[in-house]
């Protein structure tokens, strides 16, 4: 069963990892899905479960995750980078400017809202 974001904080620590200006963040990305959100942590995989309605054509859900993130983080999309997986469901994202501190905040204002 996946952890929601709001009971997350001890796994959340294994999605986490500061880098050098900002934060990665380890993602299992569920495009093609009938809603878009959130999930939450997926101790088994250690991600953060995303799922997106966008089909993965021609890079349409990978556009929409960094849309997602930018509204939940509230940083600019420019200041999300993925690193791994571009074409893959598992992925590896940068956020630049952040620390953990601030995206664990941040994921569980989001959950508060949903």
């Amino acid at each position: 069963m996946l952890k929601g974001a709001l009971d997350m904080d001890d796994e959340i620590k294994g999605v986490l990892s500061p880098g050098d200006g900002g934060v990665y963040i380890d993602i299992c990305l569920n495009p093609g899905s009938s809603r878009t959100g959130i999930q939450g942590v997926n101790p088994w995989r250690d991600c953060l479960e995303i799922y997106l309605t966008e089909e993965p054509i021609d890079g349409k859900a990978n556009l929409a995750l960094i849309s997602l993130l930018s509204d939940v983080f509230g940083i600019p999309g420019d200041d999300i980078i993925i690193v791994k997986g571009k074409t893959s469901r598992s992925k590896r994202v940068f956020l630049n400017g952040l620390n953990v501190y601030k995206v664990s905040n941040s994921l569980k204002s989001y959950s508060e809202r949903k």
